[in-house]
């Protein structure tokens, strides 16, 4: 099943401390085990690629990314004029915890979370406002549109 998120185990041995980590007694892990065997390899394995902003917040595992500091982010790394509105900013991020408990503070992230946001659907390159087909606007020769097919098709 890892393999069809792309991970790849670097032993049998790695994986069975991990799984010896989560199991108890019986020889079975339930849902939330495995969510969080998923969730802590993905972030290791994440974790250890380097990302130019979060040198200068250290290896520290209790950093917080303050509102300030990820509306910094999104406007020098990511380019995304959206964020030049604070308010803006500050939804998106109580929208992407989804905690109400950490909706009565400023947001932040953890170094944990802010490495999650970056592989997330959310910080996707792809501008989804291009989804959307337009019938109306169908008027082109078929040679000026992409079609997807796949390398099994039938002729």
């Amino acid at each position: 099943m890892l393999s069809q998120v792309n991970y790849r185990v670097p032993n049998m041995r790695f994986l069975r401390d991990r799984l010896t980590e989560l199991e108890q007694r019986s020889r079975e892990i339930n849902y939330a085990q495995f969510a969080m065997l998923y969730r802590s390899l993905m972030y290791d394995a994440q974790k250890t690629i380097p990302i130019p902003f979060t040198e200068t917040f250290g290896e520290c595992e209790r950093t917080k990314i303050s509102l300030e500091d990820f509306q910094k982010f999104l406007l020098d790394y990511q380019k995304d004029m959206w964020a030049t509105d604070l308010h803006k900013v500050r939804e998106f991020m109580f929208h992407f915890l989804h905690d109400p408990l950490r909706e009565i503070e400023e947001p932040y992230f953890t170094l944990k979370e802010f490495v999650t946001f970056l592989f997330s659907k959310e910080n996707t390159v792809w501008d989804l406002e291009l989804d959307t087909v337009c019938p109306q606007n169908m008027d082109n020769p078929l040679s000026h549109y992409w079609i997807s097919s796949s390398h099994n098709t039938c002729r």
